[in-house]
């Protein structure tokens, strides 16, 4: 269903990073997601890891109550900023959440040379911390889109005249090149919808 990239570095200095990724299929499905550990280093990286895990567990399920149970598996942790997508291939659609500052952006097909942008509504706080009740989104989904996650070490206006052409790898490497502020670990995730699957 998609062709995906990334690119991802750690704070010079911090070691190991708190910045991961998930993907995972479900039946019928793809879960897409981003995870910040608040902070840097190792601590960060325990409460990123521990969340991708329960992503990894639960990734069939309604994006509101995939993040209720990592929030709840990560009380006494550091905690994590979280946005999640889930691609639905029976309907073609997009389902996104996401709490704390990893920003998201879905560039579509314009019929001109620019591409409309939509963007994800994140609630504030912190998954494992205090935290709003997250708000899920759901948008039509259709070839050539291209979804962006992005830690808060890639500056937001990332998405601003972003050069979508090569791979999804491509695309993410430039965007870490050009965007990384380099005060964080940083992490930026690429997804191009490729159509449904025969």
């Amino acid at each position: 269903m998609i062709d995906w990239g990334l690119a991802s570095r750690s704070m010079p200095g911090a070691g190991e990073s708190g910045d991961l990724h998930v993907i995972h299929e479900f039946p019928d499905g793809l879960l897409i997601g981003a995870i910040d550990g608040l902070g840097h280093g190792p601590e960060a990286a325990v409460a990123a890891r521990l969340c991708a895990g329960m992503l990894s567990d639960y990734s069939g399920e309604p994006l509101v109550q995939t993040i209720a149970k990592c929030h709840a598996a990560l009380r006494g942790t550091r905690g994590v900023a979280l946005s999640l997508c889930t691609l639905d291939a029976k309907s073609s659609f997009w389902a996104w959440a996401g709490v704390g500052n990893v920003a998201g952006v879905l560039l579509r097909q314009s019929g001109g040379p620019t591409r409309q942008r939509e963007f994800l509504i994140q609630r504030n706080g912190v998954v494992g911390g205090r935290m709003t009740k997250p708000t899920v989104s759901r948008t039509h989904a259709a070839p050539g889109d291209v979804m962006t996650l992005a830690t808060d070490g890639i500056r937001a206006d990332y998405s601003l005249g972003m050069d979508l052409t090569g791979t999804p790898q491509k695309i993410a490497e430039r965007i870490m090149d050009g965007y990384a502020t380099g005060k964080d670990d940083a992490l930026v995730l690429v997804a191009r919808y490729e159509g449904r699957p025969s």
